[in-house]
Protein backbone atom coordinates (compact mmCIF):
# COMPACT_ATOMS: atom_id res chain seq x y z
CA UNK A 1 0.00 0.00 0.00
CA UNK A 2 1.15 3.61 -0.98
CA UNK A 3 0.16 6.66 0.65
CA UNK A 4 -1.85 8.95 -1.94
CA UNK A 5 -0.50 10.58 -4.80
CA UNK A 6 -2.46 13.01 -6.05
CA UNK A 7 -1.38 14.15 -9.56
CA UNK A 8 -3.23 11.95 -11.72
CA UNK A 9 0.37 11.88 -14.18
CA UNK A 10 2.29 10.74 -10.85
CA UNK A 11 -0.28 7.95 -10.49
CA UNK A 12 0.18 6.70 -14.60
CA UNK A 13 4.12 6.93 -13.90
CA UNK A 14 4.29 4.87 -10.56
CA UNK A 15 1.77 2.37 -11.99
CA UNK A 16 4.46 2.43 -15.11
CA UNK A 17 7.44 2.16 -13.10
CA UNK A 18 5.68 -0.39 -11.30
CA UNK A 19 4.74 -3.15 -14.15
CA UNK A 20 8.22 -2.53 -16.10
CA UNK A 21 9.66 -4.36 -12.91
CA UNK A 22 7.46 -7.23 -13.99
CA UNK A 23 8.93 -7.75 -17.97
CA UNK A 24 10.56 -11.22 -17.84
CA UNK A 25 8.83 -12.44 -15.50
CA UNK A 26 5.65 -13.94 -17.43
CA UNK A 27 3.13 -12.87 -15.61
CA UNK A 28 -1.08 -13.83 -16.83
CA UNK A 29 -2.12 -10.48 -15.92
CA UNK A 30 -1.22 -6.86 -14.44
CA UNK A 31 -3.69 -5.36 -11.94
CA UNK A 32 -3.61 -2.05 -11.20
CA UNK A 33 -5.19 -0.51 -8.19
CA UNK A 34 -8.51 2.05 -8.33
CA UNK A 35 -8.43 4.90 -9.89
CA UNK A 36 -4.76 4.46 -11.03
CA UNK A 37 -5.93 6.61 -14.40
CA UNK A 38 -7.07 9.86 -14.51
CA UNK A 39 -8.27 10.54 -17.83
CA UNK A 40 -10.49 9.15 -20.52
CA UNK A 41 -8.67 6.72 -22.65
CA UNK A 42 -11.03 7.68 -25.70
CA UNK A 43 -9.81 10.75 -24.46
CA UNK A 44 -5.64 10.41 -24.71
CA UNK A 45 -4.98 7.75 -26.99
CA UNK A 46 -1.48 9.16 -26.06
CA UNK A 47 -2.33 7.35 -22.53
CA UNK A 48 -3.72 4.63 -24.09
CA UNK A 49 -0.80 3.47 -26.67
CA UNK A 50 1.49 3.91 -23.14
CA UNK A 51 -0.16 0.97 -21.40
CA UNK A 52 -0.67 -0.87 -24.71
CA UNK A 53 3.52 -0.88 -24.96
CA UNK A 54 4.07 -1.58 -21.15
CA UNK A 55 1.04 -4.92 -22.38
CA UNK A 56 4.01 -5.71 -24.62
CA UNK A 57 6.95 -5.38 -22.58
CA UNK A 58 5.73 -7.48 -19.84
CA UNK A 59 3.73 -9.72 -22.07
CA UNK A 60 -0.05 -9.53 -20.47
CA UNK A 61 -2.95 -7.53 -20.75
CA UNK A 62 -3.00 -4.92 -18.38
CA UNK A 63 -6.22 -4.59 -16.29
CA UNK A 64 -6.72 -0.54 -15.17
CA UNK A 65 -9.09 1.39 -12.92
CA UNK A 66 -10.18 5.12 -14.69
CA UNK A 67 -11.59 7.86 -12.83
CA UNK A 68 -12.81 10.75 -15.21
CA UNK A 69 -15.34 12.44 -17.03
CA UNK A 70 -15.98 9.96 -19.87
CA UNK A 71 -16.30 11.05 -23.72
CA UNK A 72 -18.72 9.24 -24.65
CA UNK A 73 -21.59 10.12 -22.25
CA UNK A 74 -22.08 12.48 -19.11
CA UNK A 75 -20.22 12.16 -15.98
CA UNK A 76 -17.52 10.85 -14.50
CA UNK A 77 -17.71 7.05 -13.95
CA UNK A 78 -14.90 4.06 -12.07
CA UNK A 79 -14.14 2.06 -14.68
CA UNK A 80 -12.16 -1.15 -15.20
CA UNK A 81 -10.64 -1.33 -18.35
CA UNK A 82 -8.74 -4.19 -20.15
CA UNK A 83 -5.94 -2.50 -22.31
CA UNK A 84 -3.36 -5.11 -24.11
CA UNK A 85 -0.80 -4.85 -26.88
CA UNK A 86 -2.76 -3.16 -29.34
CA UNK A 87 -4.44 -1.05 -26.88
CA UNK A 88 -7.84 -1.25 -25.37
CA UNK A 89 -9.90 -4.31 -25.91
CA UNK A 90 -12.82 -3.29 -26.00
CA UNK A 91 -13.86 -4.48 -22.17
CA UNK A 92 -14.65 -1.79 -20.13
CA UNK A 93 -16.88 -2.09 -16.47
CA UNK A 94 -18.41 0.87 -14.94
CA UNK A 95 -19.07 0.58 -10.86
CA UNK A 96 -22.53 0.00 -9.95
CA UNK A 97 -22.22 0.35 -6.19
CA UNK A 98 -20.44 3.82 -5.13
CA UNK A 99 -19.13 4.66 -1.94
CA UNK A 100 -21.82 7.58 -0.11
CA UNK A 101 -20.16 10.21 0.55
CA UNK A 102 -17.08 9.19 -1.09
CA UNK A 103 -18.57 8.72 -4.52
CA UNK A 104 -21.94 10.13 -4.38
CA UNK A 105 -23.81 12.47 -2.06
CA UNK A 106 -27.28 10.94 -1.16
CA UNK A 107 -29.83 13.71 -1.15
CA UNK A 108 -27.43 16.17 -2.44
CA UNK A 109 -30.05 18.92 -2.53
CA UNK A 110 -30.18 18.72 1.64
CA UNK A 111 -27.03 16.86 2.26
CA UNK A 112 -24.66 18.71 -0.27
CA UNK A 113 -23.14 21.06 3.03
CA UNK A 114 -21.06 17.61 3.90
CA UNK A 115 -18.30 18.44 1.33
CA UNK A 116 -17.61 21.48 3.22
CA UNK A 117 -16.68 19.70 6.16
CA UNK A 118 -14.61 16.54 5.43
CA UNK A 119 -13.81 14.43 2.44
CA UNK A 120 -16.57 14.17 0.51
CA UNK A 121 -17.18 13.91 -3.20
CA UNK A 122 -17.80 17.75 -4.74
CA UNK A 123 -19.46 15.79 -8.25
CA UNK A 124 -21.55 12.52 -7.85
CA UNK A 125 -19.56 9.76 -9.50
CA UNK A 126 -22.19 8.11 -12.35
CA UNK A 127 -23.18 4.38 -12.03
CA UNK A 128 -22.70 1.11 -14.18
CA UNK A 129 -25.43 -0.66 -15.17
CA UNK A 130 -24.12 -4.28 -15.47
CA UNK A 131 -21.60 -6.51 -14.60
CA UNK A 132 -19.56 -7.72 -16.84
CA UNK A 133 -16.62 -10.67 -17.61
CA UNK A 134 -13.61 -10.04 -19.90
CA UNK A 135 -11.27 -12.48 -21.53
CA UNK A 136 -8.04 -11.30 -21.33
CA UNK A 137 -5.33 -12.61 -23.59
CA UNK A 138 -7.27 -12.82 -26.45
CA UNK A 139 -4.28 -10.37 -28.02
CA UNK A 140 -1.49 -12.33 -26.71
CA UNK A 141 0.65 -14.17 -29.25
CA UNK A 142 -0.19 -18.13 -29.69
CA UNK A 143 1.29 -20.14 -27.25
CA UNK A 144 1.88 -17.67 -24.63
CA UNK A 145 -1.45 -18.54 -22.85
CA UNK A 146 -5.07 -19.52 -23.22
CA UNK A 147 -5.94 -15.70 -20.99
CA UNK A 148 -8.12 -16.13 -18.25
CA UNK A 149 -12.40 -15.11 -17.90
CA UNK A 150 -11.79 -12.14 -15.04
CA UNK A 151 -14.73 -10.54 -13.15
CA UNK A 152 -13.84 -6.93 -12.10
CA UNK A 153 -15.11 -5.39 -8.68
CA UNK A 154 -14.12 -2.19 -7.53
CA UNK A 155 -13.27 -1.32 -4.17
CA UNK A 156 -16.80 -1.41 -1.99
CA UNK A 157 -17.96 -4.13 -4.10
CA UNK A 158 -16.32 -6.69 -2.80
CA UNK A 159 -18.94 -6.32 0.62
CA UNK A 160 -21.90 -7.47 -1.68
CA UNK A 161 -21.66 -11.34 -2.30
CA UNK A 162 -24.41 -10.91 -4.66
CA UNK A 163 -22.04 -9.52 -7.26
CA UNK A 164 -19.46 -11.84 -6.79
CA UNK A 165 -22.12 -14.95 -7.14
CA UNK A 166 -23.31 -13.28 -10.63
CA UNK A 167 -19.68 -12.95 -11.79
CA UNK A 168 -19.16 -16.03 -10.98
CA UNK A 169 -22.36 -17.56 -12.53
CA UNK A 170 -21.36 -15.40 -15.74
CA UNK A 171 -18.19 -17.48 -16.16
CA UNK A 172 -15.37 -15.57 -14.35
CA UNK A 173 -12.74 -17.58 -13.24
CA UNK A 174 -11.00 -15.09 -11.14
CA UNK A 175 -12.79 -12.20 -8.99
CA UNK A 176 -10.62 -9.07 -8.74
CA UNK A 177 -11.19 -6.50 -6.25
CA UNK A 178 -9.34 -3.19 -7.95
CA UNK A 179 -8.86 -0.75 -4.26
CA UNK A 180 -7.51 2.67 -3.15
CA UNK A 181 -6.79 2.67 0.38
CA UNK A 182 -4.40 4.93 0.80
CA UNK A 183 -6.61 7.67 2.64
CA UNK A 184 -7.66 4.80 5.75
CA UNK A 185 -4.23 2.81 5.31
CA UNK A 186 -3.85 3.54 8.85
CA UNK A 187 -7.03 2.29 10.54
CA UNK A 188 -8.73 -0.90 10.74
CA UNK A 189 -10.03 -0.72 7.11
CA UNK A 190 -7.91 -2.37 5.18
CA UNK A 191 -7.72 -5.27 6.84
CA UNK A 192 -11.48 -5.59 6.55
CA UNK A 193 -11.20 -5.41 3.04
CA UNK A 194 -8.33 -8.23 2.56
CA UNK A 195 -10.38 -9.87 4.79
CA UNK A 196 -13.95 -9.34 2.75
CA UNK A 197 -11.76 -10.75 -0.35
CA UNK A 198 -11.07 -14.05 0.77
CA UNK A 199 -15.13 -14.64 2.41
CA UNK A 200 -16.28 -13.90 -1.33
CA UNK A 201 -13.78 -16.39 -2.18
CA UNK A 202 -14.78 -18.90 -0.30
CA UNK A 203 -18.52 -17.98 -1.22
CA UNK A 204 -17.66 -18.62 -5.10
CA UNK A 205 -14.95 -21.64 -4.82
Amino acid sequence: IADGIASADQRLAREEALTRTLAGRNPDLVVWGESSVGFDLADRPDVARRIAALSREVGADILVNVDARRSDRPGIFKSSVLVGPDGPTGDRYDKMRLVPFGEYIPARSLLGWATSVGKAAGEDRRRGDRQVVMRTGRDVPSGQGDGLRVGPLVCFESAFPDMSRRLTRDGAQLLLAQSATSSFQHSWAPRQHASLAAVRAAETG
